[in-house]
């Protein structure tokens, strides 16, 4: 217990600057590149994902003892990375010796035991902990095997942390060794006074923290100044590019044979601003939307078979607008960051993916950051998403959609006779996980009724069904 509240009175020292002597450095500058694809948030050091990334080294040439006695120990390697969803981190942790202290997850304070820490004032000319200035992130390996991230000053209260909401994180361990990795989005970054932009040309001021118990002995290893942005290293955001590189191919014609096969987003939005808005160079009857910042729509579908697939993306991007959308399967926290090249037509964006077989949901989603009263020219969008075989091949086989209860990979009124006749006893097959069109999780005349009407052009009746 000693040791404990020895760590949380060093950390809530407030405003009182601490310059620390030995082999920790000031105002040094370091550069942030920018992922050219998000790393799979899983705890497993991938050379391709983390691919040209700032690294730092903290060991005893490169920190000094802020808490204990200065000693050897094995390196610790942190990679850096950022895009405008927000900052990648990973940490690999060579670690000897067991702690004492293991916290169990939850309680948003693990400023003690093993783990690493970061200080971070988005404003370089501020120090202390006063007044929303200071983000102070400590990750861990809990009890449970599960890895956690807490904050103290912005999301906590100052001497209590608290889980970063929305913040993923992930480890691994073997023996007493352990690495973290984790993507904290740019929505944890706004609650400082200024708050952290992710945008290139962005400089914060970081010091790194190394918590190391041997079995009941602290040390906390510091590698740069102690609460103070002023003399503490110093990082910014570049262009430089950084992890996987994309694979994504641009076409200014839409692929042979899948003019029929897409997936349409009809109704399907999710925290979308939108207007109508017209694809450039084509005519009304091809209205879509423009796209605001942080609009999110998300199409359903599903496949027969696991395999890699393409989605094939109209867009247009006018000279000079910097366009760029976000992409994800499933899990919108694990979203890629697409340029989109320019196009002062309509142009296709061509997306491998892989995919297994079942129902999946695909997001776009504007980036953050795309402030302001105009809306971009660039975010403007068909509704239509088409789905191909990553050769570009229509694949009409192996894709499935929902209210598609034959499964030719089209809808029309083929699947609402299928069902009407399924459901009169006609020994038929369905694709049922594509009839089931209200999400009910069972298949009944209603689903059959929902199909007829929207196919016959009822008003209020989508597919999916959403009332």
């Amino acid at each position: 217990m000693k040791k404990k509240l020895l760590l949380l009175a060093c950390l809530c020292i407030g405003a009182m600057a601490v310059h620390t002597q030995a082999a920790s450095t000031f105002n040094e500058q370091f550069n942030i590149p920018k992922a050219g694809s998000a790393p799979v948030i899983d705890g497993v050091f991938d050379d391709s994902e983390w691919n040209n990334a700032l690294c730092r080294v903290l060991s005893k040439d490169s920190t000094s003892p802020l808490v204990g006695e200065e000693k050897d120990f094995p390196a610790t390697h942190l990679y850096w990375m950022w895009d405008e969803n927000g900052l990648y981190y990973f940490a690999d942790v060579p670690d000897v010796t067991a702690p004492a202290t293991v916290h169990t997850a939850g309680n948003g304070s693990y400023n003690s035991g093993d783990g690493v820490q970061m200080g971070i004032y988005p404003d370089v000319t501020q120090s202390g902990n006063d007044n929303n200035v200071l983000y102070f992130y400590s990750m861990a390996v809990a009890s449970d095997g599960s890895a956690v991230i807490g904050e103290h000053f912005i999301h906590g209260t100052g001497s209590a942390g608290k889980d970063v909401e929305g913040a993923v994180i992930a480890c691994t361990q073997n023996g007493t060794n352990y690495t973290l990795e984790a993507f904290i989005p740019a929505r944890c970054w706004t609650g400082s006074n200024p708050p952290l932009v992710f945008e290139a040309g962005t400089t914060f001021a970081m010091t790194n923290v190394l918590m190391e118990q041997d079995g009941g002995s602290q040390s906390l290893f510091i590698d740069s100044s102690w609460f103070d942005g002023t003399s503490a290293n110093k990082y910014t955001l570049t262009n430089d590019p950084a992890g996987k590189k994309s694979d994504v191919e641009f076409a200014e014609m839409l692929p042979a044979g899948i003019g029929e096969q897409f997936l349409s987003a009809g109704s399907e939005r999710e925290d979308m601003t939108s207007y109508s808005g017209n694809i450039v160079g084509l005519d009304d009857s091809t209205a879509g939307f423009i796209m605001q910042e942080d609009g999110v729509v998300r199409y359903d579908f599903a496949v027969k078979e696991n395999g890699k697939y393409m989605f094939v993306i109209p867009y247009t991007a006018p000279a000079g607008d910097n366009c760029a959308i976000n992409i994800a399967v499933d899990n919108r926290d694990a979203a890629v960051y697409v340029e989109l090249a320019e196009a002062d037509g309509v142009r296709y964006a061509l997306i491998p993916w892989e995919l297994t077989a079942g129902k999946h949901s695909f997001y776009i989603m504007a980036p953050h950051g795309y402030d302001g009263e105009t809306v971009k020219s660039g975010f403007v969008y068909g509704w239509d998403l088409y789905l191909a075989e990553a050769d570009g091949n229509p694949g009409q086989a192996a894709v499935l959609f929902v209210g598609d209860a034959n499964g030719d990979a089209l809808l029309n009124l083929r699947d609402a006779i299928l069902l009407s006749r399924y459901f009169a006893g006609y020994g038929v097959t369905v694709q049922e996980e594509c009839a089931d069109l209200d999400g009910s999780g069972i298949l009944t005349r209603r689903d059959a009724m929902i199909l007829k009407r929207y196919l016959t052009g009822w008003e209020g009746y989508t597919v999916p069904y959403t009332k």
